[in-house]
C-alpha cells in the first residue's frame, strides 16, 4: 500500500463479499478485523506531513456523494432505526505476532 491510493480520499468498499480483512506489514504483527452488521468498509489515512497510519473501519454508512441533494432519510448509504427499536454491530480485532 502507498499514500497515492488515498490521493482522492478514503477507499470505500460497498458491501464487500467478506466480513473480515487482514493487514500484514513486513515483519510486524498482523491485524485481523471481523465484523457483523456493518455493510461497508472504509480504509483511509491522512496525507503528509502527519505521521503515517492506516485506518481500517467497518462502516454502517458513508459520506454523501458529491452531487447528491435531498432529504437525509433518503441519503445513499444511510438507514433508519425506528423509534423504540435497536440495531447492533460487532467488531473483533485480533493481533497476531
Amino acid at each position: 500500500m502507498n499514500e497515492d491510493l488515498f490521493a482522492q480520499d478514503a477507499l470505500i468498499f460497498l458491501e464487500p463479499r467478506s466480513p473480515s480483512v487482514r493487514f500484514e506489514a513486513g515483519e510486524g504483527p498482523a491485524l485481523t478485523l471481523r465484523w457483523e452488521g456493518f455493510p461497508n468498509l472504509g480504509i483511509w489515512t491522512k496525507p503528509k506531513p502527519v505521521p503515517s497510519f492506516l485506518c481500517i473501519e467497518p462502516w454502517a454508512g458513508y459520506a454523501s456523494p458529491a452531487d447528491w441533494e435531498g432529504d437525509i432519510a433518503d441519503k445513499p448509504g444511510g438507514f433508519l432505526v425506528p423509534p423504540g427499536r435497536t440495531r447492533q454491530w460487532a467488531l473483533t480485532i485480533t493481533v497476531e505476532g
